[in-house]
């Protein structure tokens, strides 16, 4: 079954999109074709000008240039955080003292110093998946996938995430793509909302978000946002 038919998107560098959709429309689907996970049966990938995808293959330079945050943390559990967030730094063959290195700057940056010692049990959910970001972001990605990384916490911490998430945009900028279930959370993190028809997905409109970063919790309370909020849920209802 098709599950993507002609979605053509461009995402400019530093520019952070979300993509909403109903749930098995193919979001998630599109967001694994660009990460080299899952092989389209036509069109292109490219990244900086660099096909993802060559001859039914993910080009493994192009690859190795992205990062995915998943859902599920998914950290190994016999690995100390420090070792988790540095993983992707060993596979690339980065010596260990710089790559230990690498990954206390970044427990730093992303509020884990103090539990760089510690095994993912021991660690809250959210606190996993700020490790999870953290892994993600120690190789210095051009492109940064995020398939509902939050969308397994409770509303406070995802709520607290939300803003993690902005203040590391913020101080690292990155390009992001950004897929959620959750149209408010789009709005929040997004410069541009994508909303894609039911299976096989296509674009049906997007709406651009002209907020100054950084956005509070309580811009979702004003009727701007809320406007933001109507227009993408518009799409959506018109592509059912």
């Amino acid at each position: 079954m098709l599950a993507v038919d002609s979605v053509d998107l461009e995402v400019g560098q530093d520019e952070v999109v979300a993509i909403v959709g109903a749930s098995g429309c193919g979001k998630t689907t599109l967001l694994r074709v660009v990460a080299g996970l899952t092989t389209p049966s036509s069109g292109e990938v490219r990244v900086d000008g660099h096909p993802v995808w060559n001859d039914g293959r993910p080009d493994r330079e192009v690859i190795d240039s992205l990062a995915v945050v998943f859902q599920d943390p998914n950290l190994l559990p016999w690995f100390t955080i420090e070792d988790n967030i540095a993983l992707p730094l060993r596979v690339r063959g980065v010596a260990r003292a710089e790559r230990m290195a690498k990954a206390r700057e970044l427990c730093t940056f992303t509020g884990l110093a103090g539990f760089e010692k510690m095994r993912p049990a021991a660690l809250s959910g959210g606190m996993r998946q700020r490790a999870a970001l953290a892994r993600a972001l120690v190789a210095s990605p051009r492109l940064v996938l995020l398939d509902e990384p939050f969308a397994s916490l409770d509303a406070l911490t995802r709520d607290a995430m939300n803003l993690e998430l902005q203040r590391i945009w913020q101080q690292k900028p990155s390009t992001a793509i950004v897929v959620t279930h959750s149209i408010s959370e789009a709005v929040l993190l997004a410069d541009r909302v994508v909303a894609l028809t039911p299976r096989p997905a296509r674009v049906a409109g997007t709406v651009d978000v002209g907020f100054d970063r950084p956005r509070s919790l309580e811009l979702q309370t004003t009727a701007t946002f809320q406007e933001l909020v109507r227009r993408v849920r518009g799409h959506l209802q018109e592509a059912t």
